[in-house]
């Protein structure tokens, strides 16, 4: 990212101007992948944490997210749990078990509205908002994701 270049902000889909790239006290023409920086747009008002800034080809922004799942708990389809993807943070429930595997054999297991502990699933996954997102091998760091319960993970994901 360069100081003056247009950035995208999703889920907001606005486009913002680089007024300045800061390292801790000091300010930068350039950014790089992989480095810890601060941005300074041209019109902070609507930003929130959890937005994903972006200059190319935009990830996805959805409320109806396919992914396939490891449990590390039981889970029931509709239970209430917090959709965790890097610093997004939506409520989200299971709407559809599409496919359970057991994972001691990887052979096909009969599909109810319950996962069990160690079930790898394939499901269909409702945000309460938007989330910006995208397929595991094209950018795994909006690929993969943590579903949480009131207490701890319930399941660890990623985005088919």
């Amino acid at each position: 990212i360069r100081k003056g270049e247009k950035v995208n902000v999703l889920p907001l889909n606005k486009e913002f101007i680089v007024k300045e790239i800061k390292v801790l006290k000091n300010s930068k023409k350039v950014a790089r992948v992989s480095e810890s920086i601060g941005l300074i747009l041209d019109d902070m008002s609507d930003l929130r944490r959890g937005q994903v800034v972006c200059k190319s080809k935009l990830p996805q922004v959805k409320t109806e997210i396919l992914a396939k799942i490891f449990c590390v708990r039981p889970l029931n389809i509709n239970e209430d749990l917090e959709f965790k993807c890097l610093t997004q943070e939506s409520l989200c429930r299971i709407s559809k078990i599409v496919e359970v595997f057991d994972t001691e054999n990887l052979e096909p297991k009969t599909k109810n509205n319950i996962l069990d502990k160690n079930d790898s699933a394939q499901v269909l996954l409702r945000t309460e908002t938007p989330v910006v997102i995208e397929n595991f091998e094209r950018l795994n760091a909006l690929g993969r994701f943590v579903l949480w319960n009131a207490q701890d993970i319930a399941a660890v994901g990623v985005v088919s």
